[in-house]
C-alpha cells in the first residue's frame, strides 16, 4: 500500500494499521513534542527535520513546511481543496534563502501550495505525493501512516536489471554515490558511477606511460558484471555534431544492433531518450561555451586591430626578405 490516493487530513495518528493478510502494523500512538535544534542563522528554535525540504507531518501534531527560494522577499503556504477555509501560514525567512514554518492545524492529507509575494502559486518541488499531476496541488504524506512491506526486503541483485545513463555534475554523482551506499546498509545496491576509482578498459596490460601494469584481469567474472550500451555521454558528445546513433547509420543495422545488445548476458545502459528513440543531439554544453567565446573573440575590434598589425608586419618582413634576395642575385 502506497500514498496512491488522496485521504481525507487527520491531526491524530492512527492506533493501529493492518495490511492486507491481516497483521496488525505497529505505529506511533502518543502525541509527543517534536524535538528542535537552535538555527545558527538566526538562533531560532526549529523542529528537528528528517528532510532538508518539503512538508513533513510534526510527532505531535501539525506539519513543518521549509523552501528554498533566494530571490523571493515573501512566501506562503495556501492551503487548497477541502482545506481551502485553512489560514494560510506565512512562512519566515531563515536567512540564508530558506523559508519555513509549521502549521498546526495541517495534517497528512491537506493539500497545498507555495505563494510568492507577486501572487502566482506553485507546488513543492520535493512534494511526496501530486494528486491532480505535476502542476497541481501538492499533498501532505505522512509516512509514519503507511504499511510498508519492505522490511524483509534485501535489495537487488544484478541479474535481469538494466541501467539507464543520466548525466548530473561530478560532485553530485560523487554525493549520490556516497549517500547510496549509506543508505544500503546490508541490503545489496546497484551503482554505476563514473570517476571512481574502478578501470576495466586495461586488464592487466602494461601502461607506458605509468610505466606498470595498469587493471585487473576479468576472466571469470560473470557476464551480468559487465554493463554494455550502443551508446553514451561520452561517445555521443565526442562526435563532431553530437548525433545519436540512430541518425548515423539504417534502421535495419540499428535494430540489428539493437537486439545482439539487448540479447547478450552483459547488463544493458540505455542512453538519455534512447528507449523512445530520441533523436536530440548531445554536445558538451562546454564545447558550445568554447566555440561561441572564440567565435565572439575573433569578431572583436581589439582582435581585428591585432590580427591587422600583425598581418602588416608580416608583408613588411617578406618584402624585406624579397629584397634582400634581389640584392644577393
Amino acid at each position: 500500500m502506497g500514498p496512491d490516493a488522496p485521504r481525507p487530513a487527520s491531526t491524530v495518528p492512527a492506533v493501529e494499521q493492518h495490511d492486507a493478510s491481516g497483521a496488525s502494523i505497529a505505529t506511533p500512538t502518543a502525541l509527543t513534542s517534536p524535538s528542535t535544534f537552535e538555527d545558527k542563522h538566526d538562533g531560532r528554535e526549529r523542529p528537528e527535520r528528517r528532510l532538508p525540504i518539503g512538508a513533513e507531518v510534526l510527532p505531535g501534531a501539525g506539519v513543518h513546511f521549509r523552501f528554498w527560494a533566494p530571490k523571493c522577499e515573501h512566501l506562503d503556504v495556501v492551503f487548497v481543496g477541502e482545506n481551502e477555509a485553512l489560514e494560510p501560514l506565512e512562512l519566515t525567512p531563515e536567512g540564508n534563502g530558506y523559508f519555513s514554518g509549521t502549521a498546526l492545524c495541517a495534517a497528512d492529507g491537506v493539500l497545498y501550495r507555495y505563494r510568492t509575494g507577486s501572487g502566482d502559486c506553485y507546488p513543492d518541488p520535493a512534494s511526496r505525493f501530486q494528486p491532480q499531476g505535476p502542476h497541481g496541488p501538492s499533498q501532505v504524506v505522512d509516512p509514519s501512516r503507511v504499511a510498508w512491506h519492505d522490511h524483509d526486503w534485501k535489495g537487488l541483485s544484478l541479474k535481469g536489471q538494466v541501467f539507464y545513463e543520466l548525466h548530473p555534475s561530478e560532485h553530485i554523482l560523487a554525493q549520490i554515490s556516497r549517500h547510496a551506499r549509506a543508505a544500503g546498509g546490508e541490503r545489496s545496491i546497484l551503482l554505476v558511477a563514473e570517476n571512481e576509482a574502478q578501470s576495466y578498459l586495461f586488464q592487466e596490460q602494461f601502461c607506458k606511460w605509468q610505466q606498470k601494469l595498469r587493471g585487473t584481469c576479468t576472466f571469470g567474472i560473470p557476464a551480468p558484471r559487465f554493463v554494455t550500451y550502443l551508446e553514451n555521454h561520452d561517445q555521443v558528445a565526442n562526435s563532431a555534431r553530437g548525433l545519436r546513433l540512430k541518425d548515423l547509420t539504417s534502421p535495419a543495422r540499428y535494430r540489428a544492433m539493437a537486439a545482439l545488445w539487448l540479447l547478450a548476458p552483459q547488463t544493458p545502459l540505455f542512453f538519455q531518450g534512447q528507449e523512445v528513440g530520441g533523436s536530440r543531439p548531445f554536445p558538451y554544453s562546454e564545447m558550445n561555451v568554447l566555440c561561441q567565446g572564440v567565435s565572439g573573440g575573433r569578431s572583436s575590434p581589439q582582435v581585428n586591430a591585432v590580427s591587422t598589425t600583425a598581418a602588416r608586419r608580416a608583408n613588411r618582413a617578406l618584402s624585406r626578405s624579397s629584397s634582400v634576395k634581389s640584392a644577393s642575385g
